[in-house]
């Protein structure tokens, strides 16, 4: 039969694939044996079960050659693991820190200066309740100017707050954003309590989440591929004119062939917990920590997808399957970006 291996015939379809994933030649375009089946599509496709299936292709990490990288957990794990191996001690410089305890210390006499005026200024505006002088509340009997000193305590309370926070903000709030960024990957790791937008049930009710992922249209587009399957006609995928070692010399061409239902590119959208820059916001670890984002490793972001796929050798009008899918997906590349 026709040799398939390191042929010409491979190497074209392989720039073929990448080309639809990424426009030309790419070291982090991968092309995939084009009739191994993704899944069994045996019912219309269910969102959870499309997800479910994006995320254990996308939340893989690849190595050069585009094989699953099987010393890690995965990329969500991985970048769980970066996060809490930040190095935070400069977050906050000495500086930073004795003027965010000199605006505490601010805000705290504010604070107390402010509830000795409002003790006061309470006394005041019951004595003239008491002497029928009013009959307002407290607050429009401040808003009167009746005790002017109050607006000046709570004014210069709010004043030293607001610079208490910006201070806060651009010191101790580095740690709470990061402290946030780490919370949010630990609820797309969370396996028994579903938290929307961050992890995603798994298949069925009782099978416990995963890090939520997404490919839009999808689904969709899946349903209508088994709606049609039975009508629908194979579409030339990539066709070309190989050399057969095995065959005499002056007998009839023969062409290899891949053959699809319907294909389709899909970008890979994880959910809110992901942090795809984590690396630049935060390029320093502890030390002695090893970074769990091995800058050689990849994540897919895209993926090409064939429905019914055939592989079939053409010889004289002859044509015989050497392969097919079934009426099921098939994963035919992924295109993928450092981590």
């Amino acid at each position: 039969m026709v040799s398939t291996a390191n042929s010409d015939f491979w190497r074209a379809y392989d720039a073929k694939v990448k080309a639809m994933l990424a426009g030309g030649a790419s070291p982090n375009a991968f092309t995939l044996p084009p009739t191994q089946v993704w899944f069994e599509l045996k019912t219309a496709p269910l969102e959870e079960v499309v997800n479910f299936r994006v995320h254990n292709l996308a939340d893989t990490l690849r190595t050069a050659d585009g094989s699953v990288d099987t010393s890690s957990n995965g990329y969500a794990q991985a970048l769980s693991g970066y996060l809490d191996a930040v190095d935070t001690d400069g977050f906050v410089s000495p500086g930073d820190q004795t003027a965010l305890d000199d605006a505490e210390g601010k805000r705290k006499k504010a604070k107390a200066d402010f509830e000795k005026v409002k003790v006061k200024a309470l006394e005041a505006y019951q004595q003239d309740k008491d002497d029928g002088v009013t009959d307002s509340t407290f607050e429009q009997w401040i808003a009167n100017h009746n005790y002017p000193q109050y607006g000046s305590a709570e004014g210069e309370m709010k004043k030293t707050q607001t610079t208490y926070d910006t201070i806060y903000r651009q010191t101790q709030g580095k740690i709470d954003t990061l402290n946030k960024y780490r919370e949010n990957v630990k609820d797309a790791l969370n396996t028994t309590v579903l938290k929307p937008g961050f992890n995603m049930r798994i298949q069925d009710r009782d099978a416990g989440f995963s890090p939520a992922y997404s490919a839009q249209g999808l689904t969709r587009e899946l349903g209508e591929w088994f709606k049609d399957k039975g009508s629908t006609t194979a579409q030339s995928f990539f066709k070309s004119k190989v050399a057969d070692i095995n065959s005499p010399a002056g007998s009839e061409d023969i062409f290899l062939e891949v053959t699809t239902k319907g294909s389709g590119k899909y970008d890979i959208q994880p959910g809110i917990w992901d942090l795809p820059n984590a690396k630049a916001l935060y390029p320093k670890l502890k030390l002695g920590v090893q970074s769990p984002l091995d800058p050689t490793l990849a994540r897919p972001f895209s993926f090409l997808v064939g429905f019914n796929v055939e592989l079939k050798v053409t010889m004289g009008g002859t044509s015989q399957v050497l392969a097919s899918s079934g009426e099921n997906p098939v994963v035919l590349g992924i295109l993928c970006k450092s981590v």
